[in-house]
Order: C-alpha cells, then sequence, then structure tokens
C-alpha cells in the first residue's frame, strides 16, 4: 500500500519513503527514535546494569589462604568462586541453615557465637535473606571473629567486610558406647 504525496498522517520531507515500499514511513520513524534513544541512553553499554556485588575483592583474599577443612558463610554468590577449593558442604549462605537446634537467623546467631565458621565474607548481599542473616550474626561476630578486610564495594557501593575466627570453636562432643 502506496499513501499518496502528501498525506497527512506522515510528516513532510518523508514522503520520498512513502514511494520506496509500503510502511517505509513508519519503518524509519521508528528506526530512527531507536537508535537516537539507544545512542543518548547508552543502553549498549550493558556492564553499566549490575544487580549484585562485586566479590572479586573477597576471593582474591581467600586465594591461597583456605583450607579443604574449613568453613566460609557468606551473604552473596561466594561458593561458585571458592569451589573446586571448598566443597559446596562447607559454605553456607543466607538462604537456608540449620545449626543445632536452630533453624534460620537463630541458626546463624548461634554458629557465629559458636565460632562454627572460619571465615565471614560479607558483601551486602542479595535480597532479605541476606540482610536477616547479617542482622542475626552482628550481635556474636566480636566474641570470636576479628575483621581482616573493611572495603566499599565497587559496583553497588555496599561494605565488603572478611572476618577470621580467632578463637577456636569449642571441641565436638565425644559419643561413647
Amino acid at each position: 500500500m502506496t499513501l499518496p504525496a502528501g498525506n497527512p498522517t506522515c510528516p513532510r520531507g518523508q514522503e520520498r519513503l512513502i514511494r520506496l515500499g509500503d510502511g517505509a514511513c513508519y519503518e524509519s520513524s521508528v528506526g530512527a527514535l531507536a537508535a537516537v534513544l539507544g545512542w543518548s541512553g547508552r543502553a549498549w553499554q550493558i556492564d553499566r546494569f549490575v544487580f549484585w556485588p562485586s566479590i572479586e575483592p573477597i576471593v582474591a583474599f581467600f586465594d591461597g589462604r583456605l583450607a579443604a577443612e574449613n568453613r566460609v558463610l557468606d551473604d552473596s554468590l561466594l561458593r561458585y568462586y571458592l569451589h573446586p577449593t571448598l566443597r559446596q558442604g562447607r559454605m553456607t549462605d543466607p538462604f537456608y541453615f540449620r545449626y543445632r537446634d536452630w533453624a534460620s537467623e537463630a541458626a546463624y546467631s548461634a554458629a557465629v557465637g559458636d565460632g562454627y565458621f572460619d571465615y565471614i565474607a560479607l558483601d551486602g548481599g542479595i535480597g532479605e535473606d541476606a540482610r536477616r542473616m547479617r542482622a542475626g550474626i552482628l550481635p556474636n561476630l566480636a566474641k570470636r571473629y576479628a575483621v581482616r578486610v573493611k572495603m566499599p564495594e565497587a559496583n553497588l557501593g555496599q561494605e565488603i567486610e572478611i572476618y577470621e575466627r580467632t578463637d577456636p570453636p569449642p571441641a565436638a562432643p565425644v559419643c561413647m558406647n
């Protein structure tokens, strides 16, 4: 379908485009608008859209420090970067945790109070689970852990904190038959 020249539905100056083919006026307008908006909004720079913290400083801290028997508590995605140095079962995240008779926040709090983890890495985490975990462990952190790293996180501006246990955990109960 070709619109006649001088059609009021098509802006002036684009009458030649109408003659090139059906819908060329609308396609060119939409293409030009997309190009202008994309360029002005720099939408092609996907690296500017960051949804979670950078854990590179945390991974660098742990490089060469971890032993296979260490336990690490973290509030984000660290488990994927420390494997195979640490097995998945040696890393705990903020989504669910059971310790002795407790679960969730109470379990995190009790485990930190007992010195269960060798290291605790916090970078602001992802979501409400991470915030609840952090709130549960903060009152007990100073009892058995010392800050080893404290710095701003580059992507989201949250604070990175790495704690190391300074006081060994209590001895495991001995079972006698």
